[in-house]
């Protein structure tokens, strides 16, 4: 993966070995782990490692093949691309980023959040997107909300970006003004939509509701920051 300090940092997959910590190689590993629940408890270079060693581990694992003539590719560059091995093709391969959208919809009053029908019981964030060819991303942060709420939008105003390599995604995000409010939610993009109040957020960001059914993004995400950075403005 590159040096960290003085030191080599390399990354393996060991998918294929079934149960990992059955392997003696593993014999002095504590626990196995999602690596997305395991960004909280990470420092921000351990965290940074973790996130970079499984996109490339990723994509490595997808690109076995030339996309360009079908044959196989072989690791270079200490596994920085791929490149085709046959002589008459010998395209080379690089990792990609798919840029998506994060928009945090609100008047300064109440936030518009939604959920999608995959995501954990409960669980509402901002509204999201992959940028289409050839789209600017303001225009695709206007789009998207359009798409999944139906809620038309002011000029978004950049906020932060994040990467998400879940598969190899960077988030970008965007606040922006509601020009309408009446939610019109497409079925085919999110399973719910709503208003919350900046002190209904501010309670689901302390615990989830009594009933257990509604939370947000947690704060190393970037959804999560941006819902904090809502609940914090004054209104």
């Amino acid at each position: 993966m590159g040096l960290l300090g003085s030191e080599a940092v390399f990354a393996a997959d060991i998918s294929s070995l079934g149960s990992p910590l059955d392997h003696p190689a593993f014999a002095r590993a504590a626990f196995a782990a999602d690596s997305r629940l395991l960004l909280a408890q990470l420092s921000t270079t351990d965290a940074e490692l973790v996130l970079y060693a499984r996109a490339l581990l990723l994509w490595h694992s997808r690109h076995r093949f030339c996309g360009a003539c079908g044959r196989p590719t072989r690791a270079k560059d200490g596994g920085h691309s791929r490149a085709c091995q046959a002589p008459d093709c010998r395209a080379q391969h690089f990792p990609r980023t798919d840029p998506c959208v994060l928009v945090l919809v609100h008047d300064g009053e109440r936030c518009l959040l939604g959920r999608q029908p995959g995501w954990p019981k409960g669980m509402y964030s901002a509204l999201a997107g992959f940028v289409e060819p050839c789209e600017d991303l303001e225009s695709a942060a206007a789009r998207e909300v359009l798409e999944e709420a139906g809620i038309a939008i002011e000029t978004p105003r950049y906020y932060a970006s994040q990467p998400w390599p879940f598969p190899a995604s960077l988030m970008v995000g965007f606040e922006a003004t509601p020009k309408t409010f009446e939610i019109q939610r497409n079925d085919a993009e999110l399973e719910d939509a709503r208003w919350f109040s900046r002190a209904e957020l501010a309670a689901l960001a302390k615990a989830p509701s009594t009933d257990g059914m509604l939370f947000v993004p947690p704060p190393f995400s970037l959804a999560g920051k941006m819902i904090a950075r809502f609940i914090a403005q004054v209104p």
